[in-house]
């Protein structure tokens, strides 16, 4: 099982971050422009150039992740990739991260709505108009944030399919394609990145949950939801008129 999970880094000073376990991917002299770089995020080198070096490597199961794996998971990469070689039954292996004292999400897509609004309503739309009619939100998934995954080609070629249908449909709707690709997605401090790439962060639970692929998660402890669990509660609530705990 040959296994390659590539650490992109976009500047020299971000080598000395990477984890020895994974594979260094070159992306300081991307090979598309600035401009797509904005609006496609790290989009075309999965797509791609990371499709296409993962094909010269002869991996079995590939993916990306950040120069900034350290910090999110604080777990080793050699876990993940035991991990995986672990439990080689499976189209998808991911890094789930695991909330105390209970998870407050039932999906992405409902967090997803609280940091950016209406989110899945844009997905939504997608979905329905290639004869998919669910309320995502309302689907059970399993949760995983930022590229923290690897697949087999069965799983890569499946996640494709729905991003390229999701470009497409964006080409033929007008109103779709401002909303995903014109429309800042209040990134933290920045308004300026689209919501295109927190789609596909999200449509990766989606594809493999509606398409049934196997998957295993490995449970990590993230910081980046520190929001007192009362108010968060009180707000997922509010948003999706359930019940309160």
């Amino acid at each position: 099982m040959n296994v390659k999970i590539y650490q992109i880094y976009y500047l020299k000073e971000q080598l000395s971050r990477l984890d020895t376990a994974f594979t260094p991917y070159d992306n300081i002299n991307p090979p598309y422009s600035a401009e797509e770089s904005n609006k496609l995020r790290e989009w075309p080198i999965l797509r791609t150039y990371g499709l296409q070096r993962a094909e010269q490597d002869n991996a079995d199961i590939w993916g990306f992740v950040s120069y900034k794996w350290d910090e999110k998971t604080n777990i080793p990469g050699q876990k993940f990739v035991d991990f995986i070689k672990a439990n080689p039954d499976n189209d998808v292996w991911f890094m789930e991260p695991h909330y105390k004292p209970f998870s407050p999400f039932m999906n992405s897509w409902v967090q997803g709505d609280i940091f950016h609004p209406d989110i899945s309503k844009m997905a939504n739309a997608f979905l329905k108009a290639n004869n998919i009619s669910v309320d995502i939100a309302k689907v059970p998934m399993p949760l995983c944030y930022y590229n923290f995954f690897a697949g087999t080609r069965k799983f890569w070629i499946t996640f494709f399919d729905f991003i390229d249908n999701m470009i497409l449909f964006a080409k033929n709707n007008s109103d779709f394609h401002k909303a995903i690709f014109e429309t800042g997605a209040n990134h933290g401090n920045d308004k300026t990145v689209p919501y295109f790439i927190f789609l596909v962060e999200r449509m990766f639970p989606t594809a493999i949950t509606l398409a049934g692929l196997n998957y295993i998660g490995l449970k990590y402890h993230t910081n980046d939801f520190l929001i007192e669990t009362n108010h968060l509660i009180s707000v997922v609530n509010k948003i999706y008129t359930i019940n309160p705990l």
